[in-house]
């Protein structure tokens, strides 16, 4: 007998990568597209949070949407404005901190990545 688990959807694996991140209004915002995968008709969300040197100052945005899980990878996008206390995004070398939850009832699980890439214009 397997061990119980609380998952509803014990087949799917939760698991996140990073795809891409891009500028958006002269470095006011930043796309970030993540690939996620987690178990089908689950309610999941995805929260990217970008950081990134500029000079002695540092350049942070994070965002969070909610879509509904297929069961299989999925690219999801979500739009983050730069930190008002912070300075604007350029392109060059950032990092990435992504994290995917799945929610089939109360029970949640999630899976976490991070990736350095650069920010495209």
């Amino acid at each position: 007998a397997a061990a119980t688990t609380s998952r509803a959807s014990a087949a799917s694996i939760d698991a996140i990568s990073v795809n891409s991140a891009t500028l958006v209004a002269n470095g006011a915002a930043i796309q970030v597209v993540v690939t996620v995968t987690c178990g089908a008709g689950d309610g999941g969300s995805v929260n990217p949070t970008t950081t990134q040197a500029v000079g002695v100052r540092v350049a942070q945005a994070g965002s969070s949407s909610g879509f509904t899980c297929t069961g299989k990878p999925q690219r999801e996008s979500g739009l983050a404005a730069a930190n008002v206390n912070g300075a604007p995004f350029h392109p060059g070398i950032a990092v990435v901190q992504a994290t995917v939850t799945d929610c089939p009832g109360a029970n949640c699980t999630s899976a976490s990545a991070n990736k350095v890439l650069s920010i495209r214009a």
